[in-house]
């Protein structure tokens, strides 16, 4: 875990009042090196469950550590386990935001022969994306 993260998520009892100094931490360290462990990527989940995840300059940061860290920092490098999907839709749960969409679309996007019950998940975020044009 990097040092930013660490501070931040040992820091952070109470998320909703996570300082815009906290805040702009966790994005520059995202942006900057991705994500390091399973725990900064569910930090990113909570963050994103209390609204902090939004807007042009966080949420395509967050959408890319995400998949950069499922589908390149993984083992094996280019594929999703099936543990890793596992987990990651417990992440994303039965409601999956348009945050959970997203990651899930761009690891479909990006993956070599992607879980195919991320399917519905990826259409959904695709939908979504013609709807916005």
């Amino acid at each position: 875990m990097t040092m930013i993260f660490g501070g931040q998520i040992d820091n952070a009892v109470d998320l909703a009042s996570l300082p815009e100094q906290g805040m702009r931490a966790v994005r520059e360290a995202t942006s900057r090196s991705g994500l390091a462990s399973r725990e900064e990527a569910e930090f990113l989940f909570m963050l994103d469950r209390i609204g902090h995840i939004g807007g042009p300059d966080w949420f395509p940061v967050a959408v890319r550590a995400m998949r950069d860290f499922v589908v390149w920092e993984r083992r094996p490098t280019g594929h999703v386990t099936e543990a890793d999907a596992d987990w990651l839709l417990g992440l994303i749960g039965d409601r999956p935001t348009a945050f959970g969409r997203a990651v899930v679309f761009a690891i479909v996007q990006e993956a070599e022969q992607p879980p195919p019950r991320f399917g519905e998940i990826a259409m959904r975020a695709a939908v979504g994306r013609c709807l916005l044009v």
